[in-house]
């Protein structure tokens, strides 16, 4: 069959989808049609890749948008229902907002004393980059439901896209396949991209700001910078301690590769003035100020566990029973609980200890989790041996946010979710394990 007859019956696809979303009355959808149509026209009639990665492409983006979309529409209740819990504050924040665009001045304490969840008590939480977004969506259609899962949807779809590129660029073409296909289908990933836009919001702007970095870091161009900087804002706006890793991430890789390129004198003197500078430091009188500060954020960090596990059943301890008592931990706890937490990150929830129904929603995830591990460590060694800075790179960064969550996290479900914010680099290191172990270092088309 010819490409263009094949495009043809794609965008067929997406126009049935379009008339079912219609006859419920929700015109938004006219939009999203537009641009997964023109996402098509320019994989299809703009991109240079071959026949089969375009036959891939198309396909995975109509896969995506319309899973995604009967999962929203028939899964999640759409017609004629509020939507909840952190979608639903999102959403109602944007909708204020989008009121207050067309004059209404006095609209959010209405919205506080209607509705009498903590979360929009706090009139200053939930306001972000992607509450601005989904407010103009309400500006120009209206309240609807749907407008806010297909708005996910579309980021998604240049989620996948990312890291398809990604994935192609630090190995091959058939690697590529493999993760992006991955990404397109992963449980939790899927289910976030037709419920939850914020984390989707944060895939993207993550997934664009790591793909970024490391084009910039093979060659200074204008355009990666723009990116970074947008995904960077974007990122900002909601997670800010991912802000934070990231810059960490940045400046490290940064020196890593001018490092690499001195000469032994050059290094020599680097070494010894950072030696001299930490010495200096030592000296100076900060010591008290950052061990204050390191007690507040723990006493923060024990506190909020001890709440959660009270309240939520998915809620777990990490440190000894003395630290929540006293509010204190030494070095010797602080590690212990790191172990344990790094378990937590990597194996809950723990297919032998389900402990609710939602846990054990999770089950066939975590199950794929563990198929995936061994060819994730194996994609990284060779990701070592092919492409160095763009491994430490994401190796640096999925470390760090581990880490934090390994010694912050406390309840399976928050970190259930909130690990995602990982698993799309996992994935493509998955691609490329089980890629170089099955001996399809080439391209191979359907």
């Amino acid at each position: 069959m010819k490409t263009a007859n094949k495009i043809f019956i794609y965008l067929i696809i997406i126009a049935g989808c379009a008339l079912l979303y219609l006859s419920l009355k929700l015109s938004a959808l006219y939009f999203f049609i537009f641009l997964a149509c023109f996402i098509i026209y320019i994989i299809a009639k703009k991109s240079r890749e071959t026949p089969a990665n375009k036959r891939f492409l198309i396909t995975t983006v109509i896969l995506i948008f319309v899973s995604r979309f009967i999962l929203s529409l028939f899964v999640f209740s759409a017609r004629g229902c509020d939507l909840s819990q952190d979608e639903g504050l999102y959403s109602k924040r944007a909708l204020i907002k989008a009121y207050q665009m067309n004059g209404a001045r006095e609209v959010e304490k209405g919205f506080r004393e209607y509705f009498l969840d903590c979360d929009m008590r706090e009139s200053g939480y939930g306001y972000n980059a992607y509450t601005y977004l989904l407010s103009g969506f309400y500006f120009l259609f209206g309240y609807q439901i749907q407008a806010a899962r297909m708005i996910n949807v579309f980021l998604n779809i240049i989620s996948f896209l990312f890291i398809f590129y990604l994935s192609r660029n630090l190995f091959n073409s058939n690697t590529a396949r493999i993760s992006s296909f991955i990404f397109a289908i992963f449980p939790s990933i899927t289910l976030w991209s037709a419920m939850i836009g914020i984390d989707t919001f944060m895939f993207l702007g993550i997934i664009a700001y790591i793909f970024s970095l490391i084009k910039l870091i093979r060659k200074v161009e204008l355009k990666w910078l723009l990116i970074m900087i947008i995904s960077f804002l974007m990122i900002a706006s909601i997670r800010r301690y991912i802000m934070v890793i990231l810059l960490t991430v940045t400046l490290v890789t940064a020196f890593l590769k001018i490092f690499t390129r001195m000469t032994q004198k050059g290094k020599t003197a680097i070494f010894l003035t950072g030696l001299l500078l930490f010495i200096m430091l030592l000296r100076l009188p900060v010591a008290p100020f950052l061990r204050i500060k390191w007690e507040e954020a723990m006493e923060v960090i024990l506190r909020r566990q001890a709440g959660l596990a009270v309240i939520d059943d998915s809620g777990y301890y990490l440190y000894p029973a003395h630290c929540y008592a006293e509010q204190k931990c030494s070095l010797t706890d602080i590690a212990g609980a790191y172990v344990k937490g790094m378990r937590y990150v990597l194996l809950s929830p723990f297919p032998w200890k389900i402990e609710s129904k939602l846990q054990f929603l999770a089950y066939p995830q975590v199950v794929l989790w563990y198929f995936m591990m061994p060819f994730v460590v194996y994609g990284f060694y060779v990701g070592f041996k092919t492409n160095r800075f763009a491994t430490i790179i994401i190796l640096l960064y999925s470390f760090f946010v581990f880490s934090l969550f390994a010694l912050v996290a406390g309840n399976v479900g928050a970190l259930f979710r909130h690990k995602d914010m990982v698993m799309p680099f996992l994935i493509i290191y998955f691609g490329a394990g089980l890629n170089r172990l099955i001996g399809k270092d080439e391209y191979t088309s359907l």
